[in-house]
């Protein structure tokens, strides 16, 4: 058995882990990557597959049961790196149990919305759930700028939070072709890649486009979701024949665009 073993619990084979956990296996940990099913019917729908793991092995927990006896098995010294440590599903459940047995603990966070009403309840919740759990966590890995910070308010200490980010396998059509030279004349092409929500805000790209000057930039989006119409049509009034709105593509045609 290979010295460090270190453990993924996500709810999905996410795009955003798999390459870091294919990454370690390369370099000779044991990593075993668990999640609840290989993809959600939403995210496919966005484009996404599930990516290779490598050498990392897979294995689905499809209920709480499953996923706290393979928790159970792991040997003591190994690092469990857990997505979230709120609204996280049946990780929650594994999170307690690791906790229970004295096990090593990380986890993995997003930015928390926050604003609104809703953001005072959900700042005395991850309080509540960080005094909790503070004494059994290594470390918080936090995603976004102002993350770490968001995450030491909470209460951690300021010690065991790190600046953490995704990590995406580099396309082979980068790896294989020279850097693109700029061409004096060509258009400008902006490419938003995402769902179409408001949280994204494409609605204030598609203006920021539109007040240009020059008109020689062009908006390409990919993506899809439930404001689809009404930003393709806004950008259609605003950006006329600058805009293509390709839609939804795989991920793998994404990293080729």
């Amino acid at each position: 058995m290979r010295e460090h073993q270190i453990w993924f619990w996500q709810l999905i084979i996410s795009p955003h882990m798999a390459g870091l956990a294919k990454a370690m296996a390369d370099r000779g940990h044991w990593v075993v990557y668990v999640a609840q099913h290989e993809m959600t019917p939403q995210r496919a729908a966005q484009g996404w597959q599930p990516p290779s793991l490598g050498a990392a092995q897979l294995r689905l927990v499809p209920d709480a049961a499953s996923a706290l006896a393979l928790a159970e098995q792991a040997p003591p010294q190994a690092v469990h790196i857990c997505q979230g440590i709120r609204g996280n599903g049946q990780i929650g459940q594994v999170q307690r149990r690791l906790a229970q047995l004295g096990r090593r603990q990380w986890v993995v966070m997003e930015t928390v919305d926050d604003s609104g009403w809703r953001g005072i309840a959900k700042r005395l919740a991850y309080r509540l759930r960080f005094s909790r759990y503070r004494a059994h966590l290594e470390g918080v890995l936090a995603t976004g700028l102002r993350t770490r910070q968001w995450v030491i308010d909470r209460g951690m200490s300021a010690s065991k939070v790190y600046p953490f980010a995704y990590f995406l396998p580099e396309p082979e059509l980068l790896q294989a072709h020279a850097p693109l030279e700029s061409t004096t004349g060509a258009p400008f092409k902006v490419l938003f890649v995402g769902q179409f929500i408001q949280l994204k805000r494409l609605d204030l790209l598609i203006d920021t486009v539109a007040s240009m000057h020059r008109r020689d930039v062009k908006l390409v989006a990919v993506g899809s979701g439930p404001l689809d119409a009404e930003l393709q049509q806004k950008a259609r009034q605003r950006l006329g024949d600058r805009v293509q709105w390709i839609g939804r593509l795989p991920m793998a045609d994404v990293h080729k665009l």
